[in-house]
């Protein structure tokens, strides 16, 4: 015999006192899932609508990646022994302009990269040279050594390219600019330009 008391269903067995279909242990373990479910769902929307980006973004940071590799060229040849590719040697000619402040400091074991004129104003000349040394340590050797005589400094930005506006004393009319940042290849670069006002 079934009867309905409210609760459920009763299922009478044969003599055997009548049972609920559903116990309080099944009650707690259905809510419990629910709850679950719940919880997994508010996560979800979570991740899909407020962190989508952001998400995306490290993601995409940690596909990627470039490595720079520069070919070790050799004698290239065919076949038959025969040299289809041989290195001559290139002479680089570096040049440091002739009115350069003798007393600027040059960062230990970096290279000339190059020299121009021009720039901001006509009159404006400029230097810069490579280190494989960080950015960092290159910008805060140029911050210590511009503070002693002869060089004032009048502004120094560390971010996001370190720059350094500076006068010499005895030229005050010498005004002096270095940015020190990277170059695609990986090196230091530090651009010293330096015009009359």
């Amino acid at each position: 015999m079934i009867e309905d008391r409210g609760f459920g269903r009763w299922v009478e067995l044969g003599g055997v006192a009548p049972r609920p279909r559903w116990s309080a242990r099944m009650v707690a373990a259905a809510g419990i899932v629910v709850l679950m479910i719940g919880v997994l769902s508010l996560k979800l929307t979570q991740l899909q609508m407020f962190d989508a980006s952001t998400l995306a973004g490290l993601a995409r940071s940690n596909t990627i990646h470039r490595v720079v590799i520069e070919a070790d060229r050799g004698i290239i040849y065919d076949r038959h022994g025969v040299p289809l590719v041989q290195n001559t040697p290139i002479w680089n000619l570096q040049v440091v302009p002739a009115d350069l402040p003798a007393d600027f400091p040059i960062y230990p074991g970096a290279r000339v990269a190059q020299s121009f004129r021009g720039g901001a104003s006509p009159a404006a000349r400029g230097v810069g040279w490579e280190s494989t040394d960080p950015p960092n340590r290159v910008y805060d050797f140029y911050r210590n050594a511009l503070k002693q005589r002869p060089w004032r400094v009048l502004a120094a930005v560390p971010y996001p390219v370190g720059t350094i506006s500076f006068l010499h004393e005895s030229h005050p009319v010498l005004s002096c600019s270095l940015v020190v940042g990277k170059t695609k290849r990986g090196t230091t670069l530090v651009i010293f330009q330096y015009a009359p006002t």
